[in-house]
């Protein structure tokens, strides 16, 4: 929610703190996704590689990592 309202800074805070207690790969592509909206696109791949490594099943984060390596070629 606070990415969605800009505040990316705190929304960055809460999820490094979550995946700190849990490394979660959920959690690792929300980050992504945060990343992918404050376009630090280099930071948003290595999230979502991050929650793949954890779990390659996770279609959210394969989509996402597709999506944004189509919008790096351009």
């Amino acid at each position: 929610m606070l990415g969605k309202i800009k505040q990316f800074h705190e929304a960055e805070k809460h999820f490094k703190i979550a995946i700190s207690i849990l490394n979660d790969a959920t959690y690792h592509s929300n980050l992504g996704v945060l990343y992918h909206r404050w376009n630090r696109l280099d930071d948003a791949e290595k999230a979502y590689i991050a929650a793949l490594e954890l779990n390659p099943e996770l279609n959210s984060a394969k989509e996402n990592l597709k999506l944004l390596m189509k919008s790096k070629r351009k």
